[in-house]
């Protein structure tokens, strides 16, 4: 059954264009900040400069070009489809199952206790690969197209707050600690929407109801001054302060175990 639901789950469809999503919403973040510098390179920016001038942004742009950078500026804009591909994935292959038939066939020939237990597992692992699976794919096409042998140079745009001091000397591990924390938020948010949709039974509350709550529970506790408490602090840390990435961790495996608690709890009742 354990190996079924990975495979399930592994091959719909819908999860692989949200994936395609994902790849999409990293790539063009990148982009966005790197075609100024192609241009500048190009020399379609230089009209009315000084040869000096023009060097120098020559100079600047190769600095933008750089795989290290663009990884940086593709993850900028990531959290909200980071979010929506955790929660889709117990959504989806929760639809799956009742539509097929499989929840009924399977609940004939185990618990519904064992059913639930395999699909919080799969779920979890599944949230978190999910989540980093654009992230690693786009740093590849960085590889094969920008410059991977330079150190990242352009300060300003540095990640600030925890492990920062590893991006400019060395951003491999910096950008292994970053994938590690997106695959732990993948893990949880997954679990937290099977949490909501075993509660409500309805499949659209429990895509939407995590991502209203990483965005309104965020601004509400900015709002009256508890900005460290925010779910967003996990992905945001990197900017630096006020954002705190003990406060944002700590909030994660809260919500965490509270999300476990309630699907061992609802894995008891009789109805599903």
């Amino acid at each position: 059954m354990l190996k079924f639901e990975f495979k399930k789950s592994l091959s719909l469809i819908v999860l692989l264009l949200l994936t395609g999503i994902g790849i999409f919403v990293n790539l063009s973040g990148a982009y966005d900040n790197i075609s100024p510098s192609i241009n500048i390179e190009k020399g379609s920016d230089s009209e009315g400069l000084s040869e000096e001038a023009i060097n120098g942004l020559k100079n600047m742009a190769k600095e933008y070009q750089n795989t290290y950078m663009a990884w940086q500026f593709g993850v900028s804009g990531y959290e909200i489809v980071c979010i929506l591909l955790a929660s889709a994935v117990f959504a989806i292959s929760y639809v799956i199952d009742k539509k097929s038939g499989f929840l009924k066939n399977i609940l004939l020939r185990s618990s519904k206790k064992s059913y639930y237990r395999i699909k919080y597992f799969v779920n979890g692992i599944l949230g978190g690969i999910i989540v980093i699976t654009p992230v690693i794919l786009s740093l590849g096409v960085y590889y094969l197209f920008l410059d991977s042998k330079s150190l990242p140079m352009i300060e300003p745009a540095f990640p600030r707050g925890f492990m920062s001091e590893y991006f400019p000397t060395n951003p491999i591990k910096y950008i292994l600690f970053f994938t590690l924390i997106l695959f732990i938020i993948g893990l949880t948010y997954s679990t937290f929407a099977m949490a909501i949709g075993i509660i409500t039974n309805n499949i659209i509350s429990s895509v939407l109801l995590p991502i209203i709550y990483w965005f309104a529970g965020s601004l509400i506790l900015e709002s009256i001054g508890l900005i460290k408490l925010a779910p967003w602090n996990i992905y945001y840390f990197k900017i630096g302060e006020p954002m705190s990435f003990e406060y944002g961790l700590i909030h994660l495996i809260i919500l965490f175990i509270i999300s476990t608690f309630i699907i061992l709890k609802e894995s008891k009742n009789d109805l599903l």
